[in-house]
């Protein structure tokens, strides 16, 4: 158990310690008191299994960043391990304090180890209360009883006697619900804030128990037009903070931002049309966290604002080539099988579950971007081929199919993302020509991830930028986007 919590004397002298980085590099976190690196090591797709993340977070920690930003949902827990196990290594060699590093959690899906958590319970009869239910493997809770459940749990994974931010995580779930179910939006939205205001009561309390030390939302409507379906309301979650405690210590929020979804900065959805959110939480002096600052939703199309390096030049007549080795390869694999091996659709064997080519052949085009597809292979693709190749006898015939099938499998898979990563990559680029114009001479030369991350730093209701830094090229990128002046940057926004 790492004992202790973020404390402003411990953040103050982590950012002395870091000056190197420029004078911009670190802030404060509303009015907490604490001093926060300008970006935050986010935590979604981390896995503690991983040692490339381990060592990236490990650098993050070393050259400055000192806000990590997980959740009870993030690869079913194992992000939340690894941020204790690389902190604890971090305060044994000397790296860090504890006092130093702020650790932001969040909890309300119930997906992974947590779904399975809830069905259990249902099954014994005593099911968490208010879970609401969009479909068969996604769940969602604010209640109390979950929260006390789930708080435990990340003290847990993470190993550590005090969570320094722990956050409602999209809460909104229950707004779409009661839309998915045919409900009027403006009838439920009462309700909606009732929720939340118990939740608040019940982390006043574990503020007491010494459990966490602040707590706030995560909610990607904060930024949304107020007649929204799943708008949610800073002004009223404030007011209902104000009701649940005495001395409220609801001090952050966090919010979905990039230079294409300008939601937080130019919807003025506060005071009756008066004051964006970011207006409100800097009058309020709430600390704020931004998510998702380098995948731009516009429509149905995702802009990536950041470039890709590929290995070739992404064509798609390169693609087609690959897929069609890969179904070649596959077209042989019954002949290697003695029947038994073959599976069935109640059993699938290797037949049924080495098909990578046959099914891209029929929707490789149905991939918008390279994180699209980087998720399937990393969720479906993989892991399918891998029990498939794990089922396949042990004779010298059926061994070299499998090298030669994992082989085009891998071939596949580089051909298609260097595909997508060329079109993202000129969209990133047109994208980028529009803003240039309008940006001051310290950010013209920027590459466009540190551009993006830039950007929102300029706003001074921002406290920190959450970035997947899952890579030690990745933290490097970012720490040099720190050391740039946010100077005159505030016309980028008014461009926009």
């Amino acid at each position: 158990m790492i004992p202790g919590r973020a404390t402003p004397e411990g953040t103050a002298a982590f950012a002395a310690r870091h000056a190197a980085l420029g004078p911009h590099a670190h802030g404060a976190l509303g009015s907490t008191e604490l001093t926060v690196s300008g970006a935050g090591f986010g935590c979604y797709r981390i896995h503690d299994a991983n040692a490339q993340h381990a060592a990236a977070l490990r650098l993050a920690l070393r050259s400055g960043v000192n806000l990590i930003d997980t959740s009870t949902n993030y690869t079913g827990g194992a992000s939340e391990r690894l941020v204790g196990r690389v902190l604890a290594e971090a305060i044994a060699a000397g790296d860090v304090q504890r006092e130093e590093v702020v650790l932001v959690t969040k909890t309300g899906y119930l997906q992974g180890e947590n779904h399975a958590v809830a069905v259990r319970r249902e099954e014994e009869g005593r099911p968490f209360p208010e879970v609401v239910k969009l479909g068969p493997d996604l769940w969602h809770c604010i209640h109390p009883e979950f929260l006390a459940d789930q708080i435990g749990r990340s003290l847990g994974r993470m190993g550590v006697e005090t969570i320094d931010v722990f956050l409602l995580h999209n809460p909104e779930y229950y707004l779409e619900a009661a839309r998915m179910s045919g409900r009027r939006i403006a009838a439920v939205r009462d309700e909606y804030h009732r929720r939340i205001e118990e939740a608040f009561r019940h982390l006043e309390t574990e503020v007491s128990r010494g459990r966490i030390a602040r707590f706030g939302i995560s909610s990607n409507t904060f930024p949304e037009a107020p007649h929204g379906p799943k708008f949610t309301s800073l002004e009223r979650c404030w007011e209902s903070a104000g009701r649940a405690g005495a001395e409220p210590h609801f001090s952050v929020i966090q919010l979905p931002g990039n230079l294409v979804e300008a939601g937080l900065a130019r919807v003025k959805n506060q005071r009756e049309g008066t004051q964006t959110v970011l207006d409100f939480a800097q009058e309020k002096g709430l600390g704020v966290l931004v998510n998702r600052p380098l995948n731009a939703f516009t429509g149905q199309e995702m802009i990536r604002l950041a470039e890709y390096p590929t290995e070739t030049e992404g064509t798609a007549d390169a693609v087609r080539e690959r897929i069609a080795d890969l179904v070649r390869i596959e077209s042989e694999l019954p002949a290697q099988l003695p029947g038994p091996l073959r599976g069935s659709e109640r059993e699938p064997g290797p037949v049924q579950l080495l098909i990578a080519g046959v099914f891209l052949r029929a929707n490789w085009t149905a991939f918008s971007s390279r994180d699209h597809w980087q998720d399937f292979v990393g969720h479906r693709l993989i892991p399918q081929t891998q029990h498939g190749l794990s089922l396949l006898p042990g004779d010298p015939a059926a061994q070299a199919w499998r090298e030669r099938y994992a082989g085009a499998v891998n071939a596949a898979i580089s051909a298609l993302r260097d595909f997508l990563s060329a079109g993202d990559n000129g969209r990133a680029e047109t994208f980028r020509k529009e803003v240039h114009a309008h940006l001051p001479p310290q950010a013209q030369s920027l590459p466009l991830s540190q551009l993006a991350v830039w950007a929102l730093r300029v706003l001074p209701a921002v406290s920190s930028v959450l970035v997947g830094m899952r890579r030690e090229a990745y933290v490097r990128d970012v720490l040099a986007a720190l050391a740039v002046s946010p100077e005159g940057g505030e016309a980028v926004w008014d461009a926009l």
